[in-house]
């Protein structure tokens, strides 16, 4: 009895804690149509064309969060700052090698149904205190008319899509210096466009309400009498 009441305080504790972030994985995959590695990034300095890259976002859709029957916008506010970035990382993979962009500047996740096209973008850029100093990943669909592809597109569920050459997808990847001496730059295009719930993470009160859970479980078990089996 005492067991099941334990366990039963515990599910209750859970249930009422805060609700858990709301984690979106959305990957990019495609090839460097023009671009130089100059700060060597991705191995040996040198020409990124035809270089296949992934490019991975993750957001909390619980923060920044705005949906309508034809938009839907992840972000951070800007003007409005200090502000918690709903952007987890953000980071691109060229040659087996992963650089990741800083988003405390701007990121958004961004789906539209427009009166003359249809859009879906992910874009990060970070700046440190040095007003130039800056690096950005962007990947962007665009198709011609109201009945695009992008409108199907939901982060709220999974997706998966390959696209045509002819569907206009492409981004850009930039990463400065420290002292803006040189730059690692490339033009992408747009192949696969995958989006996964990674689900929740529990908040610190679930956490902390889980352990003790187990340690007043693990208590119980410990003073339980010892039972004495009767020849």
């Amino acid at each position: 009895m005492r067991m099941t009441a334990l366990v039963t305080c515990l599910a209750f504790g859970l249930a009422a804690t805060p609700a858990s972030a709301a984690l979106v994985d959305i990957t990019w995959t495609g090839k460097a149509y023009v671009g130089d590695d100059n700060l060597g990034l991705f191995g040996t300095p040198g020409s990124l064309v035809g270089q296949s890259y992934v490019a991975q976002y993750r957001y909390d859709t619980s923060i920044g969060f705005r949906s309508g029957a034809d938009y839907q916008v992840v972000e951070s506010d800007n003007f409005n700052l200090p502000n918690v970035s709903p952007l987890v990382s953000a980071r691109i993979t060229i040659n087996g090698s992963t650089v990741s962009v800083i988003g405390d500047y701007n990121n958004l996740y961004y789906r539209s149904n427009a009166v003359d096209y249809s859009e879906i973008a992910t874009f990060v850029t970070g700046r440190t205190s040095v007003f130039n100093d800056f690096n950005r990943l962007n990947v962007d669909f665009l198709t011609s008319g109201p009945q695009g592809d992008a409108v199907t597109i939901d982060l709220n569920a999974p997706y998966a899509q390959t696209f045509d050459p002819n569907d206009g997808v492409n981004g850009t990847f930039l990463y400065y210096a420290a002292d803006n001496s040189n730059y690692s730059f490339a033009a992408l295009t747009g192949e696969t466009l995958t989006i996964t719930l990674a689900g929740g993470v529990p908040e610190p009160a679930s956490w902390a309400m889980l352990i003790a859970g187990f340690g007043l479980v693990g208590t119980a078990m410990r003073r339980r009498p010892a039972r004495v089996q009767l020849a």
